[in-house]
C-alpha cells in the first residue's frame, strides 16, 4: 500500500525480569550482541527502531552491523521515525473524517491508548489542528509525567491504568487511537467501544483479523487498518542506505492529500471499495495491497 519494495518483519529481544534493561551499559551490550546476530543474517533482514527501542540503541547495533536503519542523524541515519509515523496516523484520521463527512479534527475528542513516542508526536500534530481534547491512558506513570511536561496547558486528560483495566475503552470520543501493543481489539474490548472511528498507530490491532474486523464492521464502527495508517515508520527509513535529507519528497509525498499513493487518498480508496462491496475495510485493504503488489 505504501509503494515500497521492502517486506515486513520484526526482530524481538527477550527482556529478562532480573536484568535492568534501562541500564546504559547492559543495554549497550544487548544491542551490540543483537547487531552481531544481524550481521550473521547477511542482509536478508534489515532491522529498525520500533516498540521499546531508541536511536541510541540503533547506534549500538550499527557498531556491529551495516544491516540496520533508524540510526541517529549524527552518524548519517534517519533517526527516530516516531514523528513521521505520528503525522501519518493523523493524516489517516483526517481522511476517514472526510469520507464520513464529519469535518476536520478541529473540535474533536480523541481517546488514545498508549503514550509512547508516536502518541506524543500525534498529540503535537493534533494540537496544531485545533483538537478539542485528548483523553489518553497508559500503564506507566513516568510516561504520563513526561507528556505533561512536554505539553503544559494542553487539553489533555491523562490516566494511569492497570494492564487489565478495560474501563477506558468505553469512554466516549470521536476517534479511538490504539497506539500501544497488538491484539487490543478483541471480543472483550470491541463491545465496550463508543468511538465511531478507530484509527491508531499500533501494529496488529485486531486479535483475530477476520473475526474482529467483522465484529467491528457489524457494530457500525469505522476501522482504519493499522498497516494503512502507520506506514511512515518503514517509509521514513526505507531508503536510508542511500543517505538522508531533511525534507525528502519521497517521504513527505505520503502526507500529501491529493497524491493517489499517499495515506489520505489510500484511506479514501479503501473505504470507497468497502462501501461498494459491503466488506470490512481491512479486507479491501488487503485485496488492494495484493493488486498493487
Amino acid at each position: 500500500l505504501a509503494g515500497l519494495w521492502w517486506g515486513g518483519g520484526k526482530g524481538v529481544v527477550a527482556r529478562r525480569p532480573d536484568v535492568d534493561h534501562l541500564d546504559p551499559e547492559i543495554r549497550g551490550k544487548i544491542y551490540r550482541d543483537y547487531g552481531r546476530m544481524m550481521s550473521g543474517l547477511r542482509g536478508c533482514y534489515v532491522t529498525a527502531e520500533d516498540v521499546g527501542t531508541r536511536p541510541v540503541d540503533m547506534a549500538c547495533i550499527h557498531q556491529m552491523t551495516r544491516h540496520t536503519t533508524c540510526i541517529p542523524p549524527a552518524v548519517g541515519g534517519s533517526g527516530n521515525p516516531s514523528m513521521a509515523t505520528g503525522t501519518g496516523v493523523v493524516v489517516a484520521m483526517e481522511a476517514i473524517l472526510e469520507h464520513l463527512n464529519r469535518g476536520s479534527l478541529e473540535g474533536k475528542t480523541i481517546l488514545m491508548q498508549g503514550l509512547g513516542q508516536v502518541s506524543q508526536a500525534m498529540i503535537g500534530d493534533m494540537l496544531q489542528r485545533g483538537i478539542r481534547s485528548i483523553i489518553a491512558f497508559d500503564i506507566d506513570g513516568r510516561v504520563l509525567d513526561e507528556v505533561k511536561a512536554r505539553y503544559p496547558g494542553a487539553p489533555l486528560e491523562l490516566q494511569q491504568i492497570a494492564a487489565d483495566d478495560l474501563g477506558p475503552f468505553s469512554i466516549e470520543a470521536d476517534i479511538f487511537a490504539p497506539n500501544a501493543v497488538g491484539g487490543v481489539l478483541n471480543p472483550r474490548t470491541i463491545p465496550l467501544l463508543k468511538a465511531p472511528i478507530i484509527c491508531g498507530a499500533a501494529n496488529n490491532q485486531l486479535e483475530d483479523v477476520q473475526r474482529d474486523a467483522a465484529e467491528i464492521h457489524q457494530r457500525g464502527h469505522h476501522f482504519v487498518p493499522d498497516f494503512l495508517a502507520n506506514r511512515m515508520g518503514i517509509v521514513n527509513c526505507a531508503n536510508e542506505q542511500y543517505g538522508t535529507i531533511s525534507t525528502d519528497p519521497a517521504i513527505t509525498a505520503h502526507f500529501d492529500r491529493v497524491n493517489p499513493n499517499g495515506i489520505h487518498q489510500r484511506v479514501l480508496e479503501v473505504f470507497r471499495r468497502a462501501e461498494a462491496s459491503g466488506k470490512p475495510p481491512v479486507e479491501e485493504a488487503v485485496t488492494l495491497a495484493d493488486e498493487l503488489g
